[in-house]
């Protein structure tokens, strides 16, 4: 893929786990794109964490229903649209809007609303975590031409940005509330299971 697009649309994933998968490849998208206007569009529950990283010039939250969103859309005159989340629904509003450039993962039906209806990859083809998921999506579609090995997930500029102030107050909160229940300095929390994925187990 060699354009240039001047705005691009991003669907970003529905869930917080899912969300940390995709980092990797917002950073890529910004990384090819570095002089596009881009928009994740997100649901309201998981957009705070996008609005946290440097990826995107704004992010609009997904809290109407499709034909809405799909008019919203058209009047912001994107010319590509990433689908990173896999659902019918984000191919449609990407189809209505008028987007003429429209790249998601063949699946769920939805290939024929996109231009570029990338194969899944099947088992074995790209490693188990499933951030590469989100990277061959991107590699396949020739945004980027190799899939980075990339290391931690990270979400860069997060504790620097405008709410930080709201991020150390609510440091504070925790660690007001371990203290009252008794509990020592450094906690660790861990979730061994996870819903739709055993990739993210790893």
């Amino acid at each position: 893929m060699r354009e240039d697009y001047s705005r691009i649309l991003i669907r970003a994933t529905n869930w917080v786990g899912d969300a940390v998968m995709c980092l990797p490849a917002l950073a890529a998208i910004r990384s090819r794109f570095p002089k596009a206007h881009i928009s994740i569009l997100a649901r309201p529950w998981v957009a705070d964490l996008y609005e946290r990283g440097p990826f995107a010039d704004e992010v609009l939250l997904l809290n109407a229903g499709i034909w809405k969103t799909a008019r919203r859309m058209r009047a912001l005159h994107f010319d590509c649209a990433i689908l990173l989340q896999n659902a019918f629904a984000a191919a449609l509003i990407a189809w209505l809007a008028g987007i003429p450039r429209r790249i998601g993962y063949n699946r769920d039906g939805r290939g024929f609303l996109l231009t570029d209806a990338i194969a899944v990859p099947r088992d074995g083809e790209t490693p188990r975590h499933e951030r590469f998921y989100y990277l061959e999506l991107l590699r396949r579609a020739g945004i980027i031409e190799g899939v980075p090995s990339s290391g931690a997930i990270e979400l860069p500029g997060a504790v620097v940005r405008e709410n930080a102030a709201r991020e150390n107050a609510a440091r504070e909160n925790g660690a007001r509330k371990f203290a009252e229940l008794g509990l020592p300095q450094r906690v660790v929390g861990v979730s061994p299971g996870a819903a739709f994925g055993g990739a993210k187990r790893f």
